[in-house]
């Protein structure tokens, strides 16, 4: 069966917005576990952890800038900070 689900364009995706087009790289990551930079209620950056991913995920990024990555969680995509 295949599946498909649009994120942005007009649809709010977790505290990115629906508006991707400053995103330069898209690609695949195949990585099981990645380092999540973790943030206070605030916003201040606590430090990084690792996390375990079951599934493929989509890494995007501006050049020259930290990547994030959109993964398939449970029932929804989620978007982590990742300090890659």
């Amino acid at each position: 069966m295949n599946y498909t689900k649009v994120l942005g364009v007009g649809n709010k995706f977790a505290q990115v917005g629906d508006d991707f087009k400053l995103l330069e790289i898209w690609k695949v990551s195949r990585k099981r576990e990645v380092d999540l930079i973790t943030f206070s209620e605030n916003g201040d950056v606590l430090g990084v952890k690792v996390k375990i991913i079951d599934n493929e995920a989509i890494e995007i990024s501006r050049t020259e800038k930290p990547s994030n990555i959109f993964v398939w969680e449970t029932d929804k995509y989620v978007w982590l900070h990742t300090s890659d």
